[in-house]
């Protein structure tokens, strides 16, 4: 996790640059499974994108004192205005292969939970590192009556340009993200290869237990100390 974080919380809200970018680039995630035909959107896959990141930067530079002493109002503001767009339903799918399908109904309910909480706690504090970053949006070229689609961008660090694609689906609620990947490494792609490889080892629910012991301890670890 040494790599600067870019796209936390795989909103790709361009920040700093995602822990998992630190892997190998992997093959893409396979697509999203089809839907039942969508209710029109107010607003298009790149309008949402682009207007979740901006305003989210805002935020954090308006408040991020409060952010970085209050962790509890962070997760809040992730939650609010980015987790609501993502499609974790489909990303856990995605990220357990055919274990999904050999998961009964609960075990997918503490899976999707579990996977969402540990993103929260992971990555939420990445958000505190934006500075004055440029996001560099590309044009978005949305076929009639397409239902999925990439949204592409990059940001400078460094003097680096970082590439992020935000890959999205559209449902009945409207665009939703499903996979991000930064500089040709998939979010989804490489938990899954990591996943299935635990699953392996220690089942579906010793995954899923670890996952939440991990996302406490990230709680823990982010949690401002307090005076004895």
């Amino acid at each position: 996790m040494s790599k600067s974080l870019i796209a936390a919380l795989c909103a790709g809200l361009a920040l700093s640059g995602p822990a998992w970018a630190q892997s190998t680039p992997s093959a893409p995630a396979p697509a999203a499974p089809a839907t039942a035909e969508p209710a029109p959107n107010a607003q298009g896959p790149l309008e949402m994108t682009r207007s979740v990141a901006e305003d989210t930067l805002r935020d954090i530079r308006n408040n991020r004192s409060t952010y970085e002493q209050d962790s509890e109002a962070l997760y809040a503001m992730v939650d609010k205005r980015i987790l609501a767009l993502f499609d974790f339903e489909t990303m856990s799918l995605l990220v357990l292969g055919p274990n999904w399908k050999k998961a009964s109904e609960e075990q997918q309910q503490r899976f999707v939970s579990a996977f969402k909480n540990l993103l929260v706690r992971t990555y939420s504090k990445a958000l505190l590192q934006a500075g004055d970053e440029q996001i560099n949006w590309q044009p978005l070229d949305l076929p009639a009556g397409a239902t999925r689609t990439v949204v592409q961008a990059s940001v400078d660090t460094d003097g680096k340009p970082i590439d992020i694609s935000w890959r999205l689906r559209e449902i009945e609620a409207g665009w939703r993200v499903y996979d991000v990947v930064v500089d040709g490494v998939s979010l989804v792609t490489n938990y899954r290869g990591s996943y299935n490889s635990e699953i392996r080892k220690i089942g579906l629910d010793g995954l899923i237990e670890k996952i939440e012991q991990t996302s406490a301890k990230a709680a823990a670890a982010n949690a401002p100390s307090r005076p004895s």
